[in-house]
């Protein structure tokens, strides 16, 4: 099972519009499922990618975790990367490719903590 369905979720993800693009809410990961791109803002359906998610999280340490989003509409995504004690120093990015800058702050957060797992 690729993921649980999710319900519909509306455009103010700009760089969510491709059908298998990924996005990120909070500490959850999704893939685009479809667009509708008729209707304004377009209609996007999504699901949960949990496998997804384990990759992401593959090179940190079993208690830290993403989180981020793409808070404004300028198509900007943000993330930081924290553990059980609060945010990883300097781990954090933002950009307009949701995995690139997810990767980037993983990045960050090994280059601080270490080895992972």
């Amino acid at each position: 099972m690729p993921g649980l369905r999710s319900r519909h979720a509306t455009g103010s993800c700009s760089s969510c519009r491709r059908p298998g693009s990924h996005c990120w809410r909070g500490r959850t990961g999704y893939r685009v499922d479809r667009v509708e791109a008729e209707e304004t803002p377009p209609r996007v359906h999504f699901y949960r990618d949990p496998a997804w998610e384990e990759n992401v999280r593959a090179d940190l340490l079993d208690d830290h975790f993403v989180e981020g989003a793409q808070p404004s509409d300028d198509g900007t995504w943000q993330f930081h990367v924290a553990g059980p004690t609060g945010p990883v120093s300097g781990a954090v990015s933002s950009g307009h490719d949701c995995e690139v800058a997810i990767g980037q702050a993983v990045e960050k957060a090994r280059a601080q903590l270490g080895p992972s797992r």
